[in-house]
């Protein structure tokens, strides 16, 4: 059953093909769009898709292309993004570092703050994204929206993470000086050990097998979390593996996606992250969202509050308390 213009004609695991229903509601409306069938290809790996871009294998691409510029300058092609310099798209959603809150003792505070002063952002960004993005605000939001800026408190993100615009610097000093003072030894193996005596670590750092631009930013930081006594090993699964632990919340570390803006206010990102009325119970499948299991109540009030009013300011307050 559907609403839209097109319907299901053919599919099996390499491709999924559409046709136009020439009898659709909408037609005297909007009008039929032009083609008769919509294919999209399920490549293995981003580079097989990137390859059949650049043999004019297909029309549009939602998918990770390396050094997409060189597709115009070096081979000549057709090739359009949206920007014609970095960061060449529009972003969507803010894709995240999820840390399982269920698992002692990753989900102490200090190791959380530590593991994020720890994360190479800008070299993620220039070497496993060539320049396709930009580091993400701690507070979650989208700030390279206009209209979201004024639900981000810029004064305490810049108290809290030392910087002038407010976002984590990374600084393996700062981030092993946090697990100091919280009382995490490191052990003569370079590993560290908690006060109760539990080791950091070995964890796993997964994303499926192919997605080449997180295969590295994994391996990335598996690399500077050792520097400061965490022990994370990459591991790049079926995608069918990596969304059951995602879903189902078994996962030590995983990096994902979120949601989209959807509003002229943050409340879709809060809720996707923070709100535990979405998910289940860990080994439950779910794709609602709180796959990191996090639950606090009062953030539960808080954005049943940002939703129930029209009030700006009342919202700006709600989100800076957030």
């Amino acid at each position: 059953m559907v609403s839209g213009p097109y319907k299901l004609f053919y599919s099996d695991p390499n491709i999924l093909v559409y046709e136009r229903i020439d009898d659709w509601w909408g037609k005297d409306i909007f009008g039929l769009p032009r083609p008769k069938y919509i294919a999209h290809v399920i490549y293995k790996d981003n580079n097989s898709a990137a390859l059949a871009v650049e043999q004019g294998d297909v029309d549009w691409a939602a998918l990770f292309i390396p050094s997409v510029w060189e597709l115009w300058e070096k081979k000549g092609l057709e090739i359009g993004t949206w920007y014609k310099s970095e960061p060449y798209f529009l972003p969507d959603g803010v894709g995240f570092l999820y840390i399982n809150n269920t698992k002692e003792p990753l989900n102490n505070p200090a190791v959380k703050k530590a593991i994020a002063y720890a994360i190479p952002y800008k070299e993620m960004l220039q070497k496993a994204y060539f320049g396709y993005g930009s580091q993400a605000h701690p507070s979650m939001v989208i700030d390279l929206f206009e209209p979201n800026k004024q639900y981000i408190d810029y004064d305490l993100a810049k108290k809290v993470w030392g910087s002038e615009d407010g976002r984590v610097p990374t600084d393996l000093d700062k981030a092993n000086k946090i697990l100091d003072e919280a009382g995490f030894k490191m052990g003569p193996d370079g590993i560290r050990v908690s006060p109760d005596g539990q080791k950091l670590g070995p964890y796993k750092i997964k994303v499926p097998y192919g997605w080449s631009d997180w295969m590295m930013m994994c391996n990335m930081i598996a690399v500077n979390l050792k520097k400061i006594g965490i022990d994370v090993k990459p591991e790049f699964p079926d995608y069918s593996i990596w969304a059951d632990e995602m879903t189902k919340g078994t996962f030590d570390l995983i990096i994902s996606w979120s949601v989209g803006p959807s509003f002229d206010h943050p409340y879709n990102i809060y809720r996707f992250v923070g709100d535990y009325r979405l998910t289940s119970p860990v080994g439950v499948s779910n794709w609602a969202g709180d796959w990191e299991r996090y639950k606090n109540e009062e953030v539960m009030e808080l954005l049943d509050s940002v939703v129930s009013t029209l009030d700006t300011e009342h919202m700006k307050k709600v989100y800076y308390k957030i």
